[in-house]
């Protein structure tokens, strides 16, 4: 699977998307950082909620980029 580069894609290829970039950043955090997998999770999940948190913020302000 390789990423796609989405203007307006479908939810699929966005989900699809998702799952790549996150399957990249934890196996690189587990193999080329050698963290262990309870930290890389715990990581990576912190990562994506903080990514949603400045989304919404972004959006309420109108500030979206």
């Amino acid at each position: 699977m390789k990423y796609k580069n989405l203007k307006n894609g479908s939810v699929d290829e966005h989900l699809d998307n998702l799952f790549l970039a996150v399957t990249d950043i934890f196996w690189s955090m587990r193999l080329d950082a050698d963290i262990s997998e309870k930290e890389a999770r715990k990581l990576v999940i912190r990562d994506v909620n903080d990514v949603l948190d400045e989304s919404v913020r972004q959006f309420e302000e109108d500030d979206i980029q």
